[in-house]
């Protein structure tokens, strides 16, 4: 009993730990919450600005490789931009074209320009390419581009502690049988 209760909260675990929260309001995905980015946890918000204006001059970047970019895309891809949302570009927030939205996950800077990771959601096609673009280009008023504003997401510590007091309980329910 107690190994199929192990692996049941394992199970759980597993699967808590690969499903993001979606955040919407009046129908526009807003970002999304819990993404797991390579096992870590991250919020994303989805922003129009520059990557000047939104990450302090372009210095304060969640990802500084392209590999860590295009694994924070392909997330967003596969945990975010699902079911309807995956379909209608025009349902994430700061894109107003039903013909594609480019997600911009910046990660390193040279010189004025910004190099990007982009997460494309298209109707019926996903795909993740990289480019670079002036650290001023400002995606107010584009109709296909917006930035992904990513943070780590905290770690929930009443959750963890209760996690924690359960195994505990459980192994001295054991030892108190086995006594």
């Amino acid at each position: 009993m107690f190994k199929q209760t192990l692996a049941l909260v394992g199970l759980t675990l597993s699967l808590s730990a690969n499903s993001a929260t979606l955040v919407v309001s009046g129908g526009q995905l807003m970002g999304a919450t819990g993404v797991d980015v390579g096992g870590t946890s991250y919020n994303v918000s989805f922003l129009d600005g520059s990557c000047d204006s939104l990450f302090s001059g372009c210095t304060s970047l969640a990802f500084t490789t392209l590999e860590s970019a295009h694994t924070a895309s392909n997330a967003l891809l596969s945990q975010v931009f699902q079911g309807v949302y995956g379909g209608d570009p025009t349902l994430t927030n700061g894109v107003e074209s039903s013909i594609v939205g480019y997600i911009y996950t910046p990660y390193s800077t040279v010189s004025t320009n910004v190099n990007l990771s982009i997460a494309v959601n298209q109707p019926g096609l996903h795909y993740v390419y990289n480019a670079s673009i002036l650290a001023n280009a400002d995606t107010t008023g584009a109709t296909q581009q917006v930035y992904a504003v990513w943070s780590p997401s905290p770690v929930p510590l009443p959750a963890t502690a209760w996690l924690f007091g359960s195994a505990l309980m459980g192994l001295g329910i054991i030892k108190r049988k086995k006594a």
